[in-house]
Order: structure tokens, then sequence, then C-alpha cells
């Protein structure tokens, strides 16, 4: 059962579209898949049935952050990003479930013209690896904030990006014991049209 978490990420962006009708939404999508871990999972919320979120990122003009008290779990058998995910692997290592991620759309390996989820990151600055069991930075805080900056993305016309029959698109998964705080931006492409005004 999904619980509406509220929550300070609300700085986005959006091609030809007032800031105010666009949102982020916060769902608790489960507890105790790992013992005393609640996971989460963050949503776009988009008003057109063919809005299209492409990218979630953050550079010295527009940064990006999250944290957690305590960290974030990575499964040892998960991924950094959803489209690394098996669905068919949950059912014999069910805390694969709660594995933190990043993603825009997907919740497990992209299928038919769905496609991989990309990520740009400053080596100055990494993120990717705070989402990878073992990784020096596993589960630990980060910023997207240098000049070069970072984003995780997919390309316009692909169907990860565009919103569920709830008008939200996925972006991110994680599983933690405590309280979190972020701010995020967003690119949304609205009706589609990736141009700007």
């Amino acid at each position: 059962m999904f619980r509406l978490i509220p929550l300070a990420f609300v700085l986005l962006y959006s091609t030809g579209a007032a800031l105010s009708q666009y949102s982020l939404s916060v769902a608790e999508y489960a507890t105790e898949i790992v013992p005393g871990q609640t996971t989460y999972r963050i949503y776009v919320d988009v008003i057109n049935t063919d809005d299209f979120v492409s990218s979630v990122y953050g550079n010295d003009e527009a940064p990006l952050h999250f944290s957690t008290v305590d960290g974030f779990y990575n499964d040892p058998l998960g991924a950094s990003f959803a489209s690394g995910i098996i669905a068919g692997f949950i059912p014999f290592f069910p805390t694969m479930a709660a594995d933190s991620w990043l993603t825009i759309g997907i919740e497990s390996q992209n299928q038919g013209d769905e496609v991989a989820i990309n990520a740009v990151e400053d080596p100055l600055q990494p993120f990717v690896g705070t989402f990878q069991s073992g990784s020096p930075i596993d589960g630990a805080d980060f910023s997207i904030d240098t000049q070069a900056g970072g984003v995780w993305y997919v390309l316009n016309n692909t169907p990860n990006g565009l919103p569920d029959e709830n008008l939200q698109v996925l972006v991110m998964q994680f599983s933690t014991t405590g309280g979190f705080d972020g701010l995020f931006n967003f690119q949304v492409f609205v009706n589609g049209v990736g141009s700007t005004d």
C-alpha cells in the first residue's frame, strides 16, 4: 500500500510550463523487506498524459542533494539503476526488492521499447556509486552542485519517461531506517515536445 510522505524535494525545471503545475511525491513502498528499514519511491507528478520526464540533474546553478540520517540500503545483488534489477530473481532473493536505485520510469530491466537509464557524473563528485553495494560511497549522502554537474536520464520518445495511470514517473527508490531530505531538479518536456520556449 502506498502512503504519501511530505518532503522538501521541490526544485523542478519544466520547459514551457508554470512550475506550480508539476510536483514531486514520495510514497512509502514497503516496510521490513530488510528488518528495520522502510522502502520509499520518489515520483515526478505531471499534468498531461504525454508529458515526458527526461532527466534528474544538478549543477552549480541548480544544486541537487540527497541525505539520510543513517544511510540507505544497497542489496549485494542489486544495481545502481533500476534497469539493472532482474525482477525474476526477487522471489529467490527477497531483499533485492528493497535495493536503492536511480531510474526514469522503470522498476526493473527495460523491456520492449524501454531503454536502460544513463548517467553522466563529475569525477570530482560521483553519485552513481552511492547506489552500489560495497562501493567506497555505498549508501552515502550525495550532492551534485559543481559546474560540470551530473544527470541520470533517458532520451525523448522512449516509453520510460511517460507517466503511469496516476500521471507519475518513478525516478528513485531507496530504503532507510531513519529520516531523509533532498532537493532534486527535473527536466520535463511538456506534451513530449523537446524544444524550449
